[in-house]
């Protein structure tokens, strides 16, 4: 066998090498939610909820009764909710046979809209002699707004016989989530439902730091 033949067979050997070497595939799935309507959603509920006064339930006993709340995200508006309450001074029971009072939740609203716009030629299906033909969308510019929404309130009234005591709200609370493209670069986000991204610490840093409560 010849250097030539040696060579070629080596050369061949290593590209079919190359081509026939492993390859996997990653199973990926999305959540049926995004983490952006989710944070639009608890940023709008925060804000509205910030808004309500408990200050006159301030060392009463009071059971949160939420069953007048029938929304997909009623958890964590109840959460919310009983944590501004507690905050404020209020004492939750677990029980309405242990309260003094029923504050009674309303949430009139709570979701996303979302709102586009397209400065350029939209997709389209042209008709032809030979069928329809579809044309990509040329976008100039284009942007997806997206605003969270939330409507709450209560009423609170004495549970042995039911007389009215006191109401707040209803309050509104709003977030918003705005991308951009222009040429097809982007996108360009303005929000407020989430604070900047700061850079990632290195583990060594935070191995060097101290332990609360201990000197350097």
């Amino acid at each position: 066998m010849n250097t030539w033949t040696v060579v070629s067979t080596a050369f061949i050997a290593s590209v079919a090498a190359a081509f026939a070497g492993g390859c996997g595939k990653m199973r990926v799935t999305d959540p049926p939610r995004t983490g952006t309507e989710q944070l639009l959603i608890a940023t709008a509920v925060e804000d509205a909820v910030a808004q309500l006064d408990f200050g006159f339930l301030e060392d009463r006993t009071v059971f949160i009764d939420d069953s007048m709340v029938d929304r997909l995200d009623k958890t964590f508006v109840v959460a919310e909710v009983r944590a501004a309450a507690r905050q404020a001074g209020v004492i939750l029971a677990d029980q309405p046979e242990q309260a003094h009072y029923i504050m009674e939740l309303r949430a009139g609203a709570v979701g996303v809209d979302r709102r586009e716009y397209l400065f350029g030629i939209p997709e389209a299906d042209v008709p032809t002699l030979i069928g329809s033909l579809g044309t990509p969308e040329v976008a100039f510019y284009r942007s997806i707004s997206q605003t969270g929404a939330c409507q709450i309130g209560f009423v609170a009234y004495a549970r042995e016989d039911g007389r009215f005591l006191y109401s707040a709200g209803p309050v509104y609370g709003f977030s918003d989530h705005r991308g951009e493209w222009v040429f097809g670069a982007g996108p360009g986000i303005q929000t407020d439902i989430r604070p900047p991204r700061l850079p990632d610490t290195p583990v060594e840093a935070l191995a060097e730091e101290p332990a609360e409560g201990e000197s350097e």
